[in-house]
């Protein structure tokens, strides 16, 4: 994940994943997970969590049902239509950490594909600022897909203006304003 001061790292890795546990569990620790002490019921735990289990074969770690090949194959077909940020906010980064956990390479390569297709539905919709429906395909895009589109938004505007002279004059992108190397003009 980004890393361990990032907040969105640490709202990412409370994604839920099923486990099945491999050992018997303790009464104390079963109380804290809520589950009982068998090993034979499917619980979801944050990821952070599953993931070590997983990594020290206390539990079996599966893939959550926001990212199956079932949800997968729905986004395939149609990926403007669903909303991912209800499925999880962080969809994409949530969905990458699952496939290096489980080791499959398959999920990275059909995120994507996802991402590529509502990218360019982000970008077809950013310039219609008129869409009586932005509302709506604004809350089914993820945390990262609503910030390329507030900045494809802000950059049409932005442009808009410099095209009919309200800029006095072109300012620099935000990238380059935090380069060392940029000195200002």
């Amino acid at each position: 994940m980004a890393g361990y001061f990032s907040i969105e790292s640490i709202l990412c890795e409370e994604t839920a994943v099923p486990v099945k546990f491999t050992v018997g569990i303790s009464p104390g620790m079963a109380n804290i997970l809520d589950a009982p002490t068998g090993s034979e019921e499917v619980k979801e735990l944050p990821f952070w969590l599953a993931r070590e289990l997983d990594a020290r074969n206390y539990a079996d770690a599966s893939v959550p049902k926001t990212h199956d090949e079932r949800t997968l194959a729905k986004l395939k077909t149609d990926a403007s239509k669903h909303s991912l940020f209800l499925a999880n906010p962080y969809y994409y980064e949530a969905g990458v950490g699952i496939s290096v956990m489980m080791g499959t390479p398959e999920l990275v390569q059909a995120l994507i594909v996802a991402f590529a297709r509502r990218y360019r539905d982000i970008l077809d919709r950013f310039e219609n600022t008129e869409d009586r429906n932005a509302g709506k395909f604004f809350n089914t895009l993820t945390v990262e897909e609503r910030r390329l589109y507030m900045s494809g938004q802000s950059s049409a505007v932005h442009h808009s203006k410099w095209k009919r002279r309200i800029l006095e004059h072109i300012e620099h992108a935000p990238i380059v304003q935090l380069s060392k190397r940029h000195k200002p003009c």
